[in-house]
């Protein structure tokens, strides 16, 4: 049995037993080896306060995931902070899967991001444990 993204989401005001038995399922119909995460876009978190993205991540966990992954802005602010700001991630028990970029415009030729903006990404969010 599977349940997609969407359907979970509804099912999440319905309360912690409901929302719990959802990801039990996924769990359940997992192939061995697969981590079951959560993006964070459901969650309104400022950028500016990584506490805010700490709390998020506690909610995961205690919702059951085994990781996550969320956009680069939310952890952009902690590149230069990496090694405390790891220590902090890891401490939640959350795989952390990566982090995606969005952006509002993007390059009009390629219509991708920056290849800097990838790179500093890329880098930042592996010096914060992704992809480890």
């Amino acid at each position: 049995m599977s349940i997609s993204r969407r359907r979970f989401l509804t099912a999440l005001p319905l309360g912690g037993a409901a929302s719990m038995a959802a990801i039990k399922t996924m769990h359940a119909a997992a192939p061995a080896g697969v981590k079951i995460g959560c993006q964070t876009n459901a969650w309104r978190i400022d950028p500016r306060e990584f506490s805010q993205v700490l709390g998020v991540l506690g909610e995961l966990k205690g919702l059951g995931y085994e990781g996550f992954e969320t956009g680069f802005r939310n952890v952009q602010g902690q590149f230069d902070n990496a090694t405390q700001a790891r220590r902090q991630l890891e401490s939640i028990g959350l795989t952390f899967f990566g982090a995606h970029i969005f952006l509002e415009k993007y390059d009009a030729v390629t219509r991708l991001a920056p290849s800097d903006l990838i790179t500093q990404v890329v880098d930042g969010a592996a010096r914060l444990g992704a992809g480890d």
